[in-house]
């Protein structure tokens, strides 16, 4: 038997394609090992398949859902509880990079917010963190100084004379 864990509630449609926004209230779940989103319908866990996700805040993520492909039939999950498979205990593996989509990036010498992580191109050697606006950072995990997954923020030293590259 599955353990599943409830992650919030779903709400409006988002977009026209099928699209799913969700009020989140336990992102750990999320990863990208994750298949499926449980919706309980009529009180009971309906496993659907997930195309993608993405956070746009520390409390909602968007979600396409396989086989829900509008508007209409995206309403009709409004209000439902969304769920996830529960973490394993001592399954704590390290976030991957793409994890951090969502994660709020803070300048660790000034404590200033610098942006939200949008994307992460780990597509070679060097993994880059987008942020809003198509602003990069290097994601060297020696600039890294703490990534808080239950706040979602990660603590980073910035190189010198980035953030002036973005003026």
């Amino acid at each position: 038997m599955i353990d599943i864990c409830e992650i919030g509630l779903i709400g409006k449609p988002h977009g026209t394609g099928g699209e799913v926004g969700i009020t989140v209230n336990d992102p750990t779940p999320f990863d990208e090992d994750r298949d499926y989103l449980f919706i309980v319908i009529d009180g009971l866990p309906v496993p659907f398949r997930m195309e993608d996700w993405r956070f746009t805040s520390d409390d909602r993520a968007i979600v396409k859902l396989e086989d829900v492909d509008s508007p209409e039939e995206a309403r009709r999950l409004t209000g439902l509880t969304a769920a996830m498979e529960r973490p394993q205990a001592g399954d704590a593996s390290p976030l991957t990079w793409r994890q951090l989509r969502g994660f709020r990036l803070i300048a660790a010498l000034t404590g200033q917010e610098v942006g939200r992580v949008e994307a992460v191109d780990d597509g070679t050697e060097n993994v880059l963190l987008e942020l809003e606006g198509g602003r990069l950072v290097p994601a060297a995990e020696d600039l890294i100084e703490s990534i808080d997954p239950q706040q979602r923020v990660i603590r980073m030293s910035l190189p010198d004379g980035l953030t002036e590259l973005w003026e």
